[in-house]
């Protein structure tokens, strides 16, 4: 007999619509009558819709940092609301979800040190999964596209005359498909194989006196490979799903097929982080030596800078 407990699935809820300054969050944990509170409101909380628990990242009250309090999903102030309404992504239940003096246990509290190993592999490791999330997408279009040429008997009468299957500019496009998905996939298991490096090396670090480690220079540069990463994946897999359209007729835009989710679901992926600002950190790195810094948490600007 099997006495495994049931598996238990976990969402995120992290990021606020607005109304937080750059690094802080409204979301706030606080001690009242000897119980931990939550309140707050957050968007974003990809997958909390279809999990039993889910993470969510809030201020003390009255102290620096964040930190992280896991809450079942439908425990008593929780309110969980089906309205994302992106073009793409559309299954990944990514809107709101709002706690209303939400009780939670100590022993649910994580604490989250900004500068550390864990906050470091943390933020890299989430983009890698994005990132994975388009190499798949690219993959898909080019199985699409060499599926749908193989068995495609119409051609068009500016062409060559010959099968789809045969002709070799339609070959070429799939061929060049194929390249997109194959560099994407490639560039991502190579972000991945210095995370691992990253994480091997912050294991072997002492931990300070509230069990963090600090960020070590495997960790940046594990940082600094999935930024790269980000630069160039998300090109190549709405690429890929962008020439998907050259391997057929208008027939390829129909509905049914469904073939534009593929350009939908990776321009919505490559979105969640501005590509210009990673280019940015990167050429930092490169010219000046700059490692990657991150701040605590997404919010709106609270500085302008002069312009000179």
């Amino acid at each position: 007999m099997n006495s495994r407990p049931p598996e238990k699935t976990v969402g995120n809820a992290s990021t606020e619509r607005g109304g937080n300054a750059l690094g802080q969050l409204n979301t706030v944990l606080s001690y009242e009558n000897e119980a931990w509170v939550l309140n707050g409101e957050k968007f974003y909380t990809t997958g909390t819709i279809f999990s039993d628990y889910t993470r969510v990242s809030a201020a003390l009250q009255g102290k620096p940092g964040r930190v992280f309090a896991v809450v079942e999903t439908k425990a008593a102030g929780v309110k969980v609301i089906d309205d994302w309404d992106g073009f793409g992504q559309r299954l990944t239940g990514t809107g709101t979800t709002i706690f209303e003096n939400v009780h939670v246990d100590a022993v649910d509290i994580f604490g989250r040190e900004a500068s550390g190993a864990e906050a470091t592999h943390e933020a890299s490791f989430f983009q890698l999964v994005l990132l994975a999330v388009l190499a798949g997408i690219a993959r898909a279009a080019r199985d699409d596209a060499a599926q749908s040429v193989a068995k495609r008997a119409r051609t068009f009468n500016t062409g060559s005359g010959l099968p789809f299957r045969n002709d070799p500019l339609i070959q070429e496009t799939v061929g060049r498909i194929a390249t997109k998905a194959f560099t994407a996939e490639a560039t991502v298991l190579a972000a991945a194989r210095t995370l691992d490096i990253a994480i091997d090396a912050a294991v072997g670090q002492e931990p300070d006196e509230n069990g963090h480690r600090p960020t070590t220079f495997e960790g940046h540069l594990a940082e600094l490979a999935v930024e790269q990463a980000q630069v160039s994946v998300p090109e190549l897999a709405i690429g890929a799903a962008q020439q998907l359209f050259e391997t057929g007729g208008a027939s390829a835009t129909s509905t049914s097929k469904g073939l534009d989710r593929h350009w939908r679901n990776a321009q919505t992926v490559a979105t969640h982080n501005p590509i210009a600002f990673r280019a940015r950190a990167i050429g930092d790195y490169f010219i000046n030596g700059t490692l990657p810094e991150g701040l605590n948490a997404i919010g709106d600007a609270t500085t302008v800078p002069s312009i000179t």
